[in-house]
């Protein structure tokens, strides 16, 4: 088993875990459930900071242009070079 951390589809996995035997004895049950688990495909996504966690909200230093009003970002959009300010400063979460 992987101990990093994924995201996987549970929606695909529930309609797969509903094919298991009801029949089997419970052991059987979980170790079929402990393999599908493991074999789940991953969804294709990638963690986001949102402008109200970087490092670079309402400075300068914001790749997002705020040179109108109406480009200001609100606090819970994102960007691609959003950097989460407590990793900036060596926190971690």
């Amino acid at each position: 088993m992987n101990d990093k951390p994924r995201l996987i589809d549970a929606n695909a996995l529930d309609k797969q875990i509903d094919k298991i035997d009801i029949n089997d004895n419970p052991d059987e049950q979980l170790q079929k459930i402990y393999k599908l688990i493991d074999n789940a495909p991953s969804i294709d996504a990638v963690p986001v900071v949102r402008c109200k966690d970087c490092e670079w909200w309402k400075t300068s230093g914001c790749a997002i242009d705020v040179s109108s009003l109406d480009d200001v970002p609100s606090a819970d959009d994102f960007c691609s070079f959003g950097e989460r300010a407590d990793e900036k400063n060596g926190d971690d979460e």
